[in-house]
């Protein structure tokens, strides 16, 4: 190349001058004839031309990675957290009252959600402030602490790596205000009492050292502590004394117990943190093997301790269990009134109740009923069905209504207040041009019967009108089931549901693999305001018997009744009630996977009860079948619950 090069330095530049012949336009003159210089020129030019050509062909050859387009990679993902190399004042150091603690770490950090994150216990009255300094973390304390306390600062997640966000998991910092740092710990975990589950929100873990009942409701705990993702929750570096322990979820983060929005758990006993107490749980020595890991649930993992008072060899730890619940409303109101209708008001209370609603016009004097009233069986929805055609005309109505309600001192009793019912009636779409508006003088029968559908030889048909049921004709209703290709009359039983104005139930002995054909007739139904039925031509089918499944479930150690729910995607579907002996049949069940929840019923009301804190009442104890309920088309599965593990 350097050859070429040489030659290439010499090669003359030759420009057009742009002068004209002075000849004009037009006209041509011989070339002159080139010199024996410019031929030589020309000729080492070409060959340089064809040596470089060559060279670049080779070199292109020889290196064909070069030109191939890759990604460049940063070797494997780093999943390593930040690992503590020390702290100021140093870790479990006593006799302090820090104003500032740093904590430096091997590499860069990162806060997440520190406000949220952090707890602090005992509780300061003014949350220190974290700032973030590199791979240092500074905490700002301007509370005023307590003397002869330890205190713990629980980060939760909250530090991360700078670069992949990996969190040094529940990382506790801690430090005494006395001349030893506490040794008592308690741990154990948080399920909800119903379903047995994890609950989805990490969950509050209290202690109070004033042991009322009350103190949940009125003060802030002495200690606090937090659930990981599986439940489990551990609070160290406790002083030895007895304790109310509660496991809350904090909805609104107050640190308080607010019913009946927020769930509890409480153990039927207190805690009581003394040597003798309870069993040694684990050896808690420091190692620098452990910096910056955190605090685990089955060990203790802590910073290097350079303080003269060296970390305790044995941890003494208490275990406690808690079961969520959510406690009934205590306190009766009325929670909602409207009138969704210009014949209809309806008015809705915060819980069930002993009494009833009534209504009673204040403008107007009227002396024979004026409403039809639909409740449910638990009191607390009720509906008014206006029967007076001039009140239902009028868009405004005021309103005496008697309700039960608890006042300030706790007791419940029927309150009186005047309430103002308005409608304003939509206004009607007009058809688009050339369609028809179609008008019907009557209703539609609605219900859990449709063309085509199966009907499980375990159910019954049920039909709805939008209005309260005046009258009812049998000899406009027909159902038919489908032999030998013809249509023949059907044996029912027409029933009106107690407690709803507006459901029919028709029981059918269905017959097996059959097809049928139900017809209600105009008229064959008809309201309190005269309205009738449009017609109603639905043809349905059964299955053949050998479809379904059959399950018997038998309890074992039962020493109250039992409540069995069959579940289907955390949904109820089938719920039978058992004595103490014997087994429970559930027949006629569609071939999928169920789950299984046996209930202690300890009042024998047929049903899950929830518990009360200040009564002392824990929610009723359960069991869930540890696998899936697995039915199979003409198969019977027996089953055994051992209600000595209900939980």
């Amino acid at each position: 190349m350097s050859r070429l090069s040489n030659q290439f330095s010499f090669v003359p530049v030759f420009r057009n001058t742009g002068k004209r012949n002075k000849s004009g336009p037009g006209m041509s003159f011989p070339r002159k004839k080139a010199g024996p210089c410019f031929l030589w020129l020309k000729k080492s030019f070409l060959r340089g031309s064809r040596i470089l050509f060559l060279l670049l062909v080779i070199v292109s050859l020889s290196l064909p990675e070069c030109a191939k387009v890759g990604t460049v990679t940063g070797g494997p993902k780093d999943t390593i957290p930040p690992v503590v190399l020390h702290s100021e004042p140093p870790f479990k150091a006593t006799g302090i009252q820090p104003k500032k603690i740093v904590i430096a770490f091997n590499e860069f950090l990162d806060l997440k959600n520190i406000q949220q994150e952090l707890l602090v216990s005992p509780p300061m009255h003014k949350q220190p402030e974290v700032k973030l300094k590199g791979k240092k973390i500074e905490v700002i304390i301007s509370d005023t602490l307590l003397e002869n306390t330890t205190y713990t600062l629980n980060f939760g997640n909250a530090i991360t790596d700078f670069t992949e966000n990996n969190p040094v998991p529940g990382f506790i910092y801690v430090f005494s205000t006395g001349n030893y740092v506490d040794s008592f710990a308690v741990k154990g975990s948080v399920i909800n009492s119903y379903d047995l589950k994890v609950p989805k929100e990490p969950v509050m873990v209290m202690l109070y050292d004033q042991l009322s009942d009350s103190a949940p409701y009125r003060m802030k705990p002495l200690y606090i502590g937090r659930t990981d993702k599986n439940g489990s929750f551990r609070i160290p570096f406790l002083k030895e004394g007895t304790y109310n322990i509660i496991a809350l979820d904090d909805a609104n983060n107050n640190l308080r117990y607010d019913p009946p929005d927020e769930m509890i758990g409480f153990d039927d006993s207190l805690l009581v943190l003394h040597p003798d107490s309870f069993r040694i749980d684990v050896a808690a020595k420091d190692t620098g093997h452990t910096i910056g890991f955190g605090v685990p649930s089955d060990s203790l993992k802590i910073l290097p301790d350079s303080s003269p008072n060296g970390p305790v060899d044995k941890e003494y730890a208490a275990v406690v269990h808690f079961r969520l619940f959510k406690e009934l409303p205590s306190i009766q109101y009325l929670k909602d009134y409207k009138r969704p209708e210009a014949c209809l008001l309806s008015i809705y209370l915060n819980m069930p109740s002993h009494d009833t609603v009534t209504l009673e016009p204040v403008d107007t004097i009227i002396t024979q009923p004026w409403y039809l009233p639909e409740m449910t069986s638990i009191l607390d929805t009720f509906l008014f069905w206006i029967t007076d055609s001039a009140l239902i005309k009028q868009p405004n109505l005021r309103l005496l209504a008697r309700f039960p309600e608890t006042d300030s001192s706790g007791i419940t009793s029927m309150r009186s207040d005047t309430l103002r019912f308005s409608f304003v009636p939509k206004a009607q779409t007009k058809p688009r041009r050339g369609e028809k508006q179609e008008i019907s003088s009557g209703f539609k029968l609605t219900g859990n019967v449709s063309p085509g559908k199966i009907i499980e030889l375990n159910e019954s048909l049920i039909l709805e009108t939008p209005h309260p049921i005046h009258g009812i004709d049998t000899s406009l209703i027909d159902l038919q089931i489908l032999k030998d290709s013809i249509f023949v009359p059907c044996h029912y039983q027409l029933n009106r549901l107690s407690g709803n104005l507006r459901k029919l139930r028709l029981d059918v002995p269905w017959v097996e693999n059959s097809s049928y054909q139900l017809t209600f007739l105009p008229g064959a139904v008809q309201t309190i305001y005269h309205q009738i039925n449009d017609t109603l031509k639905v043809r349905f089918k059964t299955r053949e018997a050998e479809y379904y499944g059959k399950l018997i479930v038998t309890a074992q150690n039962v020493t109250t009744p039992v409540v069995y729910e069959l579940l289907e995607n955390d949904k109820v579907v089938l719920r039978k009630s058992a004595s103490s002996n014997g087994s429970t049949v559930f027949e006629l069940l569609l071939p999928k996977k169920y789950k299984l929840r046996a209930i202690a019923d300890a009042n024998a009301n047929g049903q899950w009860d929830t518990g009360n804190y200040l009564k002392k009442i824990q929610p009723e104890k359960v069991v869930i079948y540890p696998a899936d309920v697995e039915i199979r088309s003409n198969w019977d599965l027996e089953l055994s619950v051992d209600m000595s593990k209900a939980l």
